[in-house]
């Protein structure tokens, strides 16, 4: 009986220590992520958050980064009202940044858009236990 709840504790799934998170209030948004420097890899933050009608989330953990950098964009006639980007390491929050809307001049008038990257080194007060 030992043999088998020590098998069974071993076959959990472990959860990584380190994610990010990106929230878009008001609209989805799209974005992209590099870990180590590796190549980079997209992602839409189109699902809602649970309970909500204007908050939308998405969520990606990481396996044993030392660096990752995260480019978050919401460029459409619905633009996002702002775009938070979240680092945790063991569900702490090491690091967040908010990025607004900018409007600018084309030719065919003025266009809002957010565009932002965070990017974050796990250095040793940041590593997982």
């Amino acid at each position: 009986v030992a043999i088998c709840s020590i098998f069974l504790l071993q076959c959990e799934k472990r959860e990584s220590a380190y994610k990010f998170e990106v929230m878009s209030a008001g609209a989805p948004c799209t974005g992209y992520y590099s870990v180590n420097g590796e190549k980079f890899k997209a992602f839409d933050v189109s699902t809602l958050m649970e309970g909500s009608s204007y908050y939308y989330d998405y969520e990606k953990e990481l396996e044993s980064p030392s660096t990752v950098l995260i480019h978050v964009n919401s460029i459409a006639s619905n633009v996002a009202s702002s775009i938070t980007v979240y680092v945790y390491v063991n569900d702490d929050l090491v690091e967040n940044q908010t990025f607004t809307p900018v409007s600018s001049t084309t030719t065919t008038g003025t266009v809002l858009s957010i565009s932002g990257e965070v990017k974050h080194s796990f250095d040793e007060s940041t590593k997982a236990d």
